[in-house]
C-alpha cells in the first residue's frame, strides 16, 4: 500500500497531543498509522489557539508550546514549500495547501 502524504490543521494536531480520545486525536492517530503527515515551516509557525489563551500563565504557555512542537516534530515529516498555492476561502489556510 502506498502511503498518502497528508497535511493536518495545526489545531487538530494540538487536540491529538493534548486531548486523548477526542475526535481530532482519533483522526490524527489513523492518519499517522496509515499515512505520512507533513508539516512545513509555515504550518509549524502557526500559533495554535490554545497557546494564545490570555488567562494562563505566560511561562506555562511557553512550556506547553515548546513541548507541543517537540512532540509534533517526532511524528511528522518536514517539507520545503517551493511555491505557494492559493485557493482557500480563508487565505490564512492557504499554507495547508
Amino acid at each position: 500500500m502506498i502511503r498518502q502524504r497528508l497535511v493536518i490543521d495545526t489545531n487538530a494536531l494540538v487536540s491529538h497531543l493534548m486531548v486523548p480520545g477526542s475526535i481530532p486525536d482519533r483522526a490524527v492517530r489513523v492518519a499517522m498509522e496509515f499515512h505520512k503527515v507533513l508539516v512545513s515551516e509555515a504550518t509549524m509557525m502557526e500559533r495554535p489557539m490554545c497557546f494564545g489563551d490570555r488567562n494562563s500563565n505566560a511561562t506555562s504557555r511557553m512550556g506547553h508550546e515548546r513541548g507541543f512542537w517537540h512532540s509534533l516534530s517526532l511524528v511528522t515529516e518536514s517539507v520545503l514549500i517551493l511555491r505557494p498555492v492559493f485557493g482557500c476561502r480563508d487565505p490564512r489556510d492557504d499554507k495547508f495547501l
